[in-house]
């Protein structure tokens, strides 16, 4: 692409109030009795105002021809060139315009492929053009000139993409009245259906939540209908409640009646089987319908990622009205509305929840830190969890006593210390006899589900149990995980909701277990200083406590701020952002994210293995086939670089911890991926010589300088790039996978040439291992 030329597929630029009153006013132009012509010409006086440039012009698509016609040129702009002119001087760039379908701003026109002569003195430097679309047609190009280079500012850029998308509503609606001739009844329900679809997409920015939105489309729908005596009601089903909205005219329990329901009674399984419901005889489809006022009827299903999920329904009360074709395409582009907002709605929601988890999980590790008794641990961190898990309103820490087989409540909050301790459960007894027996998670959502697994407990445990509850004899939703240290079980964490109204989910679960792993270090601390007492027992678990909270503090920071921003960006009401741009923002979302919950990983592993809890497990391994799952993964995650994998058909099956070997190549892989960010090939071999079995991975990346290689395993360290800046991470991977190779009796290094990359090797003792006999 020569200098001076950019093709740009979307602009970020808000749009001011002023520019949002020009485009009111734009569209208002669209119900107008005015020629096209006079419309455009109107519209280019007020982009020339908001821009500040003298010349603006429109070029049309002939339909028969496919060839750029002009049709509008701003009044300013007459008074010096005319049409020829014009078309002469930017005709070849609207034309790019109209074949990419983009955004194209030329900063200097004399150096645009598409001159054929030198640029004269009178004539324009610097040129903009947006293509006027229309269901993903393009109808024609708005082009802007200015006498200046470098002229268009990104806010000009923003309204005029805005403009384009309005006026694109606009040229479509005028050629439908130039091909419908008469028929303007026709044209003025169509720009009507065009106005409510613009007014209910403003109103969706606008919207706090799902059912004050359901509500303001289900207000507007009679009017839109054509008469106020149809009566509207949506109902869907959005993080996982129903929503419930209806019209002026009709009251709640009357809707709640005639609510469509996907796959339930009969308009529900009518409206799954057909895609659509229209019946003018209502009463003939039960006995239901037969003794209601309700005449007729028209419903489009919501879906939302390929799912129904609910219904918009319009009933009229009279026989005397028919529906007609163009309000089932209303309807349907209300229905694309609502879906898209469900969907917006769900992934903010999500995206908040998951900020505020890693945030309180790092709020909590950092007042952990300081906690040296059990009895503290779950009162420190209650209000930054009742925070984050809204349903939880109490909570215990019970740890196992191996001398009694009894399971006893070491930390609590929301109820009564002093009953709780008088508590002790077996295993099996109740929700937390029952998680510590299992080994797994569970959810009880509801309080018939809390009932049920508290049957069994005993009559002593159930009286202090209400003592500690406040009369309480079961909670309404309850949540538990187990504790595990070095792979034996060691307690329960468990959560309750003792009068929430809200229950707990299995998507509590993840952030409980991480909660719970943090709690487990800090509990083996605690218990190890108050087993030993030793002075130096106590620093030591201050220094990786002060570790932790460093590598969390100074790492977060940055991702978690990342998505803060983003999520702030993405919640703005004065701002509409385009599909492209909002699906960019939540992709970024979800690897800031991905990049915590990996940093946090790392952390717990380091702190583990200072601890001296690392537990290798060997077992007969196909390093090849753990290589294979984790290059598929990496594939997903990467699409700038390629993958070979290279191993003997020979290659033995070695004695070694699966999971832990996982663990390894999965930090070699990131490492080779981050610090090649340019892409290139990331190569797996493995090899047997000298009596061991050698892997590496090797990419042609950034590379590392001497002086550094030999701190490459060193804890938080991080190579540095070319740039001088240093590759996101926790910088624990590689001593991480240190600890683990040396654990089962082999070696890791690296060689590496600046700007050529890296190859890091890792082997392990040849003996015990044997030459894979049936290989599949």
């Amino acid at each position: 692409m020569s200098a001076g030329t950019a093709d740009v597929k979307e602009h970020d630029a808000g749009i001011s109030q002023r520019e949002l009153t020009v485009l009111d006013a734009v569209c208002a132009l669209a119900g107008e009795s005015l020629e096209l012509e006079e419309v455009l010409s109107l519209a280019l006086d007020k982009v020339s105002e908001i821009v500040g440039v003298g010349l603006a012009c429109i070029h049309l698509v002939d339909e028969e021809t496919g060839e750029l016609k002009p049709t509008a040129l701003s009044r300013a702009g007459e008074d010096s060139l005319g049409q020829a002119s014009v078309t002469r001087m930017v005709g070849g760039l609207a034309q790019r315009v109209t074949e990419t379908g983009h955004l194209l701003v030329v900063e200097d026109i004399s150096s645009a492929p598409d001159r054929s002569s030198p640029i004269t003195q009178e004539e324009p430097r610097s040129y903009a053009g947006v293509p006027l679309k229309w269901r993903g047609r393009v109808l024609g190009v708005i082009s802007v000139i200015s006498p200046q280079s470098h002229r268009f500012a990104p806010a000009h850029l923003g309204f005029l993409t805005t403009m384009a998308s309005q006026l694109g509503g606009v040229v479509e609606n005028a050629l439908l009245r130039e091909e419908l001739g008469s028929s303007q009844f026709r044209l003025r329900e169509r720009v009507k259906e065009l106005s409510i679809l613009y007014d209910v997409s403003r109103e969706a920015l606008g919207a706090p939540d799902v059912n004050s939105f359901l509500s303001l489309v289900a207000r507007r729908l009679p009017a839109s209908m054509q008469y106020q005596q149809a009566v509207a009601v949506i109902f869907c089903t959005a993080g996982g409640s129903g929503h419930l909205a209806w019209s002026d005219n009709v009251d709640e329990a009357i809707a709640q009646q005639v609510r469509i329901v996907p796959g339930e009674k009969t308009l529900g399984r009518l409206l799954v089987d057909r895609g659509v419901v229209l019946e003018y005889e209502i009463s003939r489809l039960d006995a239901f319908w037969a003794d209601c006022d309700v005449k007729s009827v028209l419903a489009v299903p919501v879906a939302v990622n390929g799912h129904t999920v609910g219904s918009i329904g319009v009933y009229y009360l009279s026989d005397k009205w028919r529906f007609l074709e163009e309000e089932e395409y209303l309807l349907r582009g209300i229905s694309e509305q609502v879906s898209q907002f469900i969907a917006r709605d769900a992934i903010e929601r999500e995206n908040r929840r998951r900020a505020q988890e890693i945030s309180t999980l790092l709020e909590a590790s950092k007042v952990l830190a300081s906690v040296v008794k059990l009895g503290d641990l779950l009162p420190a961190i209650e209000d930054t969890l009742m925070e984050t898990l809204q349903p939880a309103d109490a909570g215990a820490l019970l740890l196992f006593d191996e001398g009694t087989g009894m399971l006893t409540v070491e930390s609590a909050f929301g109820y009564d210390m002093n009953a709780l301790r008088s508590t002790s459960l077996r295993v099996g007894e109740s929700m937390s006899g029952k998680v510590f027996e299992s080994g797994k998670a569970e959810v009880w959502a509801t309080a018939e589900e809390s009932a049920s697994a508290m049957d069994n407990m005993t009559s002593h445990n159930r009286r202090y149990f209400v003592q500690a509850s406040g009369g309480l004899d079961h909670p309404r939703s309850a949540i538990g995980v187990p504790l595990v240290y070095r792979d034996e079980k060691i307690g329960v964490l468990a959560l309750e909701a003792l009068r929430s109204e809200v229950g707990f989910s299995i998507s509590h679960l993840p952030f409980l277990q991480a909660l719970a792993e943090l709690i487990v270090i800090n509990v083996s601390q605690i218990q190890l200083l108050q087993q030993t007492g030793q002075t130096r027992a106590a620093e030591e678990a201050d220094r990786l406590k002060s570790e932790l909270i460093a590598a969390l503090a100074h790492e977060m920071r940055t991702p978690l701020t990342s998505i803060q921003g983003y999520t702030s960006a993405l919640l703005l009401e004065d701002v509409e952002w385009d599909e492209e741009t909002r699906a960019r923002h939540l992709q970024i979302i979800d690897e800031e994210a991905r990049e915590l919950q990996e940093m946090i990983q790392d952390l717990l592993e380091s702190s583990i293995i200072d601890a001296g809890l690392l537990l290798i497990e060997k077992e007969p391994t196909l390093i090849p086939r753990v290589v294979e799952g984790l290059v598929k993964e990496m594939t997903r995650r990467t699409a700038r670089h390629r993958f070979v994998i290279s191993f003997p058909s020979d290659f033995p099956i070695v004695d070694a911890d699966p999971r832990r070997l996982e663990q390894v190549m999965r930090n070699l892989l990131d490492n080779a991926v981050k610090y090649s960010p340019d892409g290139g090939l990331v190569v797996v071999r493995g090899q047997v010589a000298g009596g061991e079995v050698i892997v590496s991975v090797a990419d042609n990346g950034m590379g590392i300088a001497p002086e550094h290689l030999n701190r490459l395993f060193e804890k938080f360290f991080r190579v540095k790039s070319p740039l001088g800046d240093q590759v996101r991470g926790s910088g624990l991977g590689l001593p991480v996978s240190r600890t683990i190779v040396e654990s089962h009796g082999g070696r890791i290094w690296a060689e590496s040439e600046l700007g050529k990359g890296t190859t890091i090797y890792f082997s392990l003792p040849g003996e015990g291992s044997y030459v894979e006999r049936d290989q599949d």
